[in-house]
């Protein structure tokens, strides 16, 4: 069993995603926006196996974050999950942090694949 969070503004997507890794065994925390994220990571990113984390959010972006969690630790993955248009042109050492990126619309297929080899990675590394 994992410890997830998961990030996203929209509740359907957060849903989906908490319906989908409770039944695969793991533990999920959520979060609104990246603020609300980033206080739940500066306390629990220790027993965290993984973020899945929007990148275009309310109050604080999903890039932003991702930075803030990485000068926190950076050794917890983080899934990118956002449409395309959020992704928009990609410099790859902003998101250097991140492990892998899901791109919304996403088939629950492929999410837990992605998820699956972030875990992976994780148990690998400790």
């Amino acid at each position: 069993m994992a410890r997830i969070l998961v990030v996203d503004d929209e509740p359907t997507i957060r849903h989906v995603m908490r319906l989908y890794l409770e039944m695969e065994g793991h533990e999920v925390s959520e979060a609104v926006d990246g603020q609300e994220a980033l206080e739940f990571f500066k306390t629990e990113h220790e027993r965290l196996d993984a973020v899945i984390l929007d990148l275009s959010m309310p109050r604080l972006s999903g890039r932003e974050c991702l930075q803030k969690m990485c000068d926190i630790d950076s050794g917890v993955p983080v899934v990118i999950s956002s449409g395309s248009a959020a992704l928009g042109p990609l410099d790859p050492r902003e998101l250097q942090p991140a492990f892998a990126v899901l791109e919304k619309p996403f088939r629950l297929e492929r999410f837990g694949e992605v998820i699956k080899r972030t875990l992976a990675s994780r148990a690998r590394s400790t």
